[in-house]
């Protein structure tokens, strides 16, 4: 699966859970709840092992980051554990996801997570309003650029919660919107 195949099915699953929330009146805890379970829908349908906490669609709990997208080999089922299998070896990380409903300090720390790890696509889902989305988004392009194990072909999706939706971006590992 390739960058934009990945990048889709994310988006896909963002907006199905905001037609899920918008105008329920749910809080922080729920809106986490019904991303992670819809991204975990979409990455299963993909054929890819997923990893979040407190959703009934995931694979396994919460692996590293609040949803992982990972390809194992065949010796691995959904039956065994991540402990328990014995050739489950991991060939990809997908995916890489954090989620923030909150301030922008908690944003920050949950983005070096992902600045950190190695994933094909890695996405970032925030809600910090009144701050606008697009200066969030030069924020993290900043901490991008300023990161020195940052590569070209790193891939990040933005997704900025705003009244109507969901705002999304692409962004190079050099910074660079797409």
């Amino acid at each position: 699966m390739n960058k934009d195949d990945i990048a889709s099915k994310v988006r896909l699953a963002i907006v199905r859970a905001f037609s899920i929330r918008h105008g329920t009146g749910a809080g922080s805890a729920h809106w986490t709840k019904s991303i992670k379970e819809e991204l975990c829908i979409e990455g299963r349908n993909a054929g890819l092992r997923t990893t979040a906490h407190g959703v009934t669609k995931s694979d396994w709990g919460e692996w590293l980051y609040d949803v992982c997208w990972l390809k194992y080999s065949d010796a691995c089922s959904p039956e065994k554990s991540l402990v328990d299998a014995e050739l489950d070896f991991l060939e990809e990380a997908v995916l890489i996801v954090e989620s923030e409903f909150g301030n922008l300090g908690d944003i920050r720390d949950d983005f070096h997570k992902l600045l950190v790890g190695r994933a094909i696509v890695r996405c970032m889902i925030w809600d910090c309003r009144p701050t606008k989305n697009e200066e969030v988004v030069e924020w993290l392009a900043e901490m991008v650029r300023s990161f020195s194990s940052t590569d070209a072909n790193d891939f990040y999706l933005f997704a900025g919660y705003a009244d109507n939706g969901f705002e999304f971006w692409h962004l190079d590992g050099r910074g660079v919107l797409r």
